[in-house]
């Protein structure tokens, strides 16, 4: 039996949490706008409870009508403050019917680095018999990723995500080759991270974008890119080393000349560094 059927039929009120995806509203899965259709009332989180916010606005694209089943909930910006969690826990309990499906819709993935995720913790100390189910979104750096054609690792890579801000020092014990480090919040990034690409130059490649999947969508990948801190919220970085280094630094760095062997099958086709002189 379906979650919405179960609430129905049970005579008890559906929570779901739900992915909204990084922005354009057509990245919405079908189930999550099914839900939102179904729900009479929609749960959006807004940072100062004044009705405005990401989540908001992908709803507004979406159906503008879903807007008249919205409830806006306050939530704090940073960290898990639980006295403000508490309270948005209040508003949605307070709010709740008897029975039926209702929504917490969230920008991205509910349970990746989510508003919902913080809400579900409070819901769960002070009604413990709430049934929730979540609705996955499509995370921004996924959808970045497609964007640029971009893979996100391949082989034996790893992929590390990491919220901002992170030190230059811890990225660079991360970036051993075969991790991929994703960062989000990139914004509260920017001074570490030129102070890393001063010290690792050309070893490591990497691309930032910022509103992903919206009109507003703008690109960087170079340090000039960086020279300004208008970079906003909704900005992520993906950053790896190269595997090889550009040929040229290796030579500069030995002080040596490169000298191409001639024996061999691989040498005859003189693709192969034999030595270094």
């Amino acid at each position: 039996m379906r979650g919405e059927d179960r609430g129905r039929e049970g005579g008890e009120v559906l929570l779901y949490g739900v992915g909204l995806g990084p922005g354009d509203p057509e990245l919405l899965t079908l189930k999550a706008r099914k839900v939102l259709e179904e729900s009479s009332l929609i749960f959006v989180p807004t940072p100062r409870g004044n009705g405005t916010g990401r989540a908001l606005s992908i709803l507004s694209s979406l159906d503008p009508g879903l807007l008249r089943k919205a409830v806006p909930v306050e939530i704090p910006m940073a960290g898990d403050a639980g006295s403000k969690w508490d309270r948005a826990a209040s508003t949605v309990l307070g709010a709740l019917p008897h029975g039926g499906v209702c929504s917490f819709v969230n920008e991205g993935d509910p349970l990746l680095y989510g508003s919902f995720l913080h809400l579900l913790r409070q819901l769960r100390k002070r009604r413990p018999d709430l049934r929730v189910e979540v609705v996955s979104g499509i995370p921004s750096f996924i959808a970045a990723a497609a964007g640029r054609l971009a893979p996100l690792a391949s082989g034996r890579e790893r992929v590390v995500i990491l919220p901002g801000p992170v030190e230059a020092g811890e990225l660079e014990e991360l970036l051993d080759g075969r991790t991929v480090v994703v960062l989000l919040k990139f914004n509260l990034c920017l001074e570490e991270f030129r102070r890393f690409l001063a010290r690792e130059g050309e070893r490591v490649e990497w691309w930032c974008v910022e509103n992903c999947t919206l009109p507003e969508e703008r690109l960087g990948g170079d340090l000039a890119s960086l020279s300004g801190n208008d970079w906003n919220y909704f900005t992520l970085a993906v950053v790896r080393r190269r595997a090889v280094p550009p040929k040229r630094d290796a030579a500069e760095e030995r002080g040596r000349t490169p000298r191409v062997g001639s024996q061999g099958p691989e040498g005859r086709r003189g693709g192969r560094i034999e030595h270094w002189e």
